[in-house]
């Protein structure tokens, strides 16, 4: 027969597990808000430079190919751009660089690579 000390065991037990479920559930979702407030504020910072000139072309693409693929698009799906559309090509292929990455991982890339923009260009 199980004694009164047991059944505390196994309740706190059981207790602690739905608790730690319920923190990383809340946690994964306030990653995601973060993530998306951020990817935001990120795509901010890139415009405002791109404005200004200072990127050099491959950050340009570089952040472009982040900034698709973490906005969820499908490269798979996406039309490819025209023989002599030079630009559209280029952007095209720097999204297929980063095609294979998980859409929460480009963001993180996309919002380090604007930190480290706006770190080399508003000094």
């Amino acid at each position: 027969m199980a004694s009164e000390e047991d059944f505390q065991k196994a309740s706190e037990e059981d207790l602690q597990k739905v608790s730690e479920e319920d923190l990383q559930k809340a946690s994964e979702e306030d990653i995601q808000k973060v993530s998306e407030e951020d990817f935001n504020k990120a795509a901010a910072i890139i415009e405002g430079l791109v404005r200004a000139d200072k990127p050099n072309n491959e950050e340009k693409l570089k952040a472009y190919g982040f900034f698709k693929q973490g906005s969820g698009n499908d490269y798979a799906t996406a039309t490819a751009p025209g023989t002599f559309d030079f630009k559209g090509k280029a952007k095209y292929r720097a999204w297929g660089d980063v095609k294979d990455i998980p859409v929460d991982d480009a963001k993180k890339q996309y919002i380090d690579l604007a930190n480290a923009l706006k770190e080399k260009y508003e000094k």
